[in-house]
Parts: structure tokens; C-alpha cells; sequence
């Protein structure tokens, strides 16, 4: 699973305290490892220790790890057992899931082989994908008597990606389903009592929100298309890392500088665009792009437990309305309102908020 290995050499470059730090590059083919191996031996790291292993990923042995990154063509499902098996009292796990369709209702009998859950395809799939992705790590850390916490969850058009805080705790483990519920397309009058999000639902009868959130124990009436999960019903995302994201620092990582004081930074990018034939246009790009990523993230500081994602054009298609509303000004009415709201991550114009429907539905018309 260690490809070019990479991802690896960035966390010896950019972490603070790198020399206290051994990273393991795993991968099972010999000849991804001879690759990783000699790209190291191109760009070794400053600081730390890399080394590289050839084991199966699905019966790592070794224990104690503080931080576990699965990264794997497809799903992490095969892996997840022996990562938790591998960490230490409090670690973290960061998995990523390549197989799209399953997460995102594209292949219903994927999505339940390998995560026991179903995800109605549709604009929010991409949320409800993660959402379910977490449920099932939820799940699966709570076998090995381990509780988890979203630190932060990402997703992208090929690949859904979340960092879990994990602790062993055998109490809590077993409470793993306060956080896990069902989300609901068209709500039906005896599922809106029950709702979690939004949180007026209950108060909607005659005009219902496009879905809800409902806790476990209250299951949907039916188990029908409309319904997706078992799946995580808390934050995707930790505020206190959120906090921590800052647009200057990311780019100073990750961004390609013509102009600072880090003189030798500057020689090394600009070495770096002699060799690939940047052009100046292309850099603004790339880095415009971290701004913006950077900045979206931010964005999602301190919406809470119960926030999801609202796409305008099913807004527009559910309330009847001629077109979709404006996402920039139904972001500053509800702020206005004193709601909590963001631009959604999406590719699709969206909101994700806490807000009550019957004040998005009210400013959206």
C-alpha cells in the first residue's frame, strides 16, 4: 500500500519533530517497494527514519502504532482489522476508499458486502457515503474494543478519505451506536417525530425537508430505496483541527513560491518549475486551488454535531421554485439569520448547516 511511498517522505519533511519519528512503507509487490525504495534513495528526508517492509497488509503482526494511514486500490475493508489490531492504546487511522461506486449507490451489493449498509444514490451520496464509511469503522473498532472520533473527512469524485481518532475503551466501545441512524429521502409523517436533523422537522409536516437523520433506535418505517445507513449521524469533523487550518502555512507546505524570505525554498520551487516547464499561469492555479481547498475546510469550524449537506438544485426541484437560489446569498440570509452555514465540499453548489428547514425553506423561496 506504500505506492511511491510519498506520502511517507512528506510526513518526515513537513512534520515538526520529524527526528523522532519511524515511518513504515509497507507494500506487498516487491517491485512497488524497489520503486518507493528508489525514489527515497533520490529524495531522502531530512530528518527521521523511513523504512520499508513487504508484508500482507491484511496480517500485519506488528502492535503499538500511533498513527496508521490504509491507503489501498479500492476498499480499506480488507485491511481494517489488522490496522486496528495494530495500534496502540490512542492512535490515529486514516483510510481512504477508492470504490466510489459502492459508497456513493452506484453498486447497492458492494456497498453491502463490504460495509453491511446501502447508500440511495443522489446529489448528497457523496456526504452520505463518508457517513457510512465512518458508521462502519464505528463498527469494526468497537469489535476490537476501541472507540472512534472523526478528525476530519474528506471525499473527491473517485475516492472518500476520513482520519478517526481511536481509543481503546471497552465501556464506551459498547455504547458505538449512540453516534450511528439512518438518513431518510422523503420522509414519511411518523419518521419526521423521530428526526435529529433537521432539527424542526417534527414541525414540518405539510412541507418536509428533502431528507433526515433519525438515531438507531428509531429505524425508518421501512427498509426501502429511500433509506441509507446504518451510517455515522455525528460530526465528520473535528473543530479543533479545523482550527489549525491556515491558507499561508498550507501554502508555504504545499504551494509552488516564487516570492518569500525562504531563499532557499524559492530556489528549490524554482528549480522544481525549470524542471517541469511550469507555466506561470499553472502555478497561480495550483496554488489558488490550495487556497480554496484550504479555505472550504475552514469554512466547516464550528458547525457542530447535527450539519448536513443541501445541494441548491434539488432545494430548487423539492420547493417548486424556477431556478436555484444563489448559493453566495443564501449563505450571507442565513448568517444573517444567525445560522450556522458553509459552502459544501461538493463539486455541486451546496450548503451544509444545522439550520431548520423551515428557514432555509423560507429564505430559499
Amino acid at each position: 500500500l506504500t505506492g511511491s511511498g510519498i506520502r511517507a517522505r512528506r510526513w518526515l519533511h513537513e512534520c515538526m519533530h520529524a527526528e523522532r519519528l519511524t515511518v513504515t512503507c509497507n507494500d506487498f509487490e516487491s517491485e512497488a517497494l524497489q520503486w518507493a525504495s528508489a525514489v527515497h534513495a533520490l529524495h531522502p528526508p531530512l530528518a527521521g527514519r523511513l523504512q520499508f517492509t513487504q508484508i500482507d497488509a491484511r496480517r500485519w503482526y506488528e502492535r503499538g502504532y500511533q498513527w496508521i494511514d490504509i491507503d489501498p486500490f479500492g476498499s480499506p475493508a480488507p485491511f481494517i482489522d489488522a490496522a486496528l489490531s495494530s495500534m496502540g492504546r490512542r492512535g490515529i487511522l486514516a483510510l481512504t476508499a477508492t470504490d466510489a461506486a459502492a459508497l456513493r449507490g452506484s453498486s447497492d451489493s458492494a456497498c453491502s458486502r463490504r460495509y453491511a449498509a446501502r447508500v440511495k444514490q443522489g446529489p448528497a451520496s457523496h456526504e452520505i457515503g463518508l457517513r457510512v464509511l465512518i458508521g462502519w469503522a464505528a463498527l469494526k473498532a468497537a469489535m476490537h474494543d476501541r472507540t472512534i472520533r472523526p478528525l476530519i473527512s474528506t471525499c473527491d469524485d473517485h475516492y472518500l478519505r476520513i482520519t478517526l481518532l481511536i481509543e481503546r475503551s471497552p465501556s464506551r466501545a459498547s455504547a458505538w451506536r449512540e453516534q450511528i441512524g439512518w438518513c431518510i429521502e422523503s420522509p414519511r409523517p411518523g419518521e419526521l417525530d423521530m428526526a435529529i436533523w433537521p432539527q424542526d422537522a417534527s414541525q414540518c409536516q405539510s412541507n418536509p425537508p428533502l431528507r433526515i437523520l433519525l438515531p438507531w433506535h428509531y429505524p425508518p418505517v421501512s427498509i426501502d430505496e429511500r433509506v441509507s445507513g446504518p451510517l455515522w449521524i455525528g460530526s465528520l469533523n473535528d473543530d479543533r483541527i479545523l482550527l489549525h487550518f491556515d491558507e499561508e502555512k498550507v501554502l508555504l507546505k504545499s504551494g509552488i513560491l516564487l516570492d518569500s524570505e525562504d531563499k532557499i525554498r524559492v530556489e528549490r520551487d524554482r528549480q522544481v518549475i525549470e524542471d517541469t516547464e511550469f507555466k506561470i499561469n499553472e502555478i497561480n492555479s495550483h496554488n489558488s486551488k490550495i487556497r480554496l481547498c484550504v479555505r472550504r475546510r475552514k469554512d466547516l469550524l464550528g458547525l457542530g454535531e447535527a450539519a448536513m449537506w443541501i445541494g441548491t438544485d434539488e432545494l430548487a426541484s423539492h420547493l417548486g421554485l424556477t431556478g436555484p437560489p444563489a448559493l453566495e446569498k443564501l449563505i450571507e440570509q442565513l448568517r444573517e439569520k444567525g445560522e450556522l452555514v458553509a459552502p459544501g465540499l461538493s463539486g455541486r453548489p451546496g450548503i451544509v448547516t444545522s439550520a431548520p428547514w423551515s428557514e432555509i425553506a423560507t429564505i430559499a423561496a
